[in-house]
């Protein structure tokens, strides 16, 4: 009984209060369910995790995020910070789907390392912002899809490509930011995002842009930083996809860890200009939501 009880406190010192963010420190992947489940899962809105995650915690992870499989019926997850978790290989499948034409089989996938996996975080309800770890090197396929209350997502240096559909039906959200290390944003990779109103590049060589790759870029804005002896801007313009943009150029760089709380009323043009009011004609955006007046 008291091995028991030791047990469960050593568990329980392995996550921390930190303004109001609770913080999970994993010795050993495949552990999530059971630290999670030594201290509950009240008030886990915020969580932090540290340690290797393998496909068993992203399975736990993902009801706790609310997928169509939650035993959840409230919502216990909705902003996850992941900068200093690392995906690795091993565990059991994250997610499985019927495969097309044979109903009675199932397609399965597992985790690889450092790679933000196909459907990983698919029809997660509940998720609201996410910040991805910082060894992550590729983005999979539909990661993302129909996460409609994501607002945002911090994709760290290091990543390559943005996979097919990566954040389909994404609907909530409203501004990306890519790293100068993408190399590639595949086809379909922000369909349905009808909310995004600015995207932010860092790489100053434009990346590969799929098959509508974004939904409008007419009305979005592109900022791109400004770099010595490099002409950007026009290597934008004049790029495949990336020309369709509104495009503004910055010196400074921010900081890709983006709010999940757009500021109350505040309204900006396309070129990120703060206005006084409602211009009588074009495209604002106001509380993150890109708006049009006719």
């Amino acid at each position: 009984m008291m091995k028991t009880i030791l047990t469960v406190f050593s568990m329980l010192l392995l996550s921390a209060w930190c303004k109001g963010q609770t913080v999970v420190d994993l010795s050993q992947a495949g552990t999530l369910e059971a630290s999670i489940s030594a201290m509950g899962t009240d008030n886990i809105q915020r969580l932090k995790i540290k340690g290797e995650l393998n496909g068993t915690d992203i399975r736990y992870l993902r009801q706790l995020a609310g997928d169509g499989a939650s035993v959840f019926a409230t919502p216990i997850v909705e902003e996850l910070d992941l900068s200093e978790a690392d995906i690795v290989s091993g565990g059991d499948a994250y997610y499985e789907q019927a495969l097309t034409g044979a109903p009675d089989s199932e397609e399965r996938f597992f985790t690889e390392a450092h790679t933000l996996g196909d459907y990983m975080f698919a029809g997660c309800q509940w998720l609201r912002e996410v910040v991805l770890p910082a060894s992550t090197c590729r983005l999979g396929e539909r990661c993302f899809l129909a996460a409609t209350r994501l607002l945002a997502v911090s994709v760290p240096e290091g990543v390559e490509r943005i996979g097919s559909q990566a954040f389909s039906g994404c609907g909530s959200l409203t501004e990306v930011r890519l790293p100068s290390s993408v190399l590639s944003v595949d086809a379909r990779a922000f369909e349905g995002c009808s909310s995004l109103a600015r995207v932010t590049c860092l790489s100053a060589t434009p990346p590969a842009y799929g098959f509508k790759s974004f939904p409008s870029p007419e009305t979005t804005s592109l900022v791109i930083r400004e770099m010595p002896y490099l002409n950007v801007a026009q290597d934008y313009s004049e790029a495949d996809g990336w020309g369709k943009f509104a495009i503004t150029t910055t010196s400074a760089v921010e900081s890709t860890a983006l709010s999940a709380t757009p500021a109350e009323g505040v309204k900006h043009d396309l070129q990120g200009r703060r206005l006084s009011g409602v211009p009588e004609q074009g495209v604002y955006i106001e509380n993150g939501q890109k708006r049009v007046v006719r």
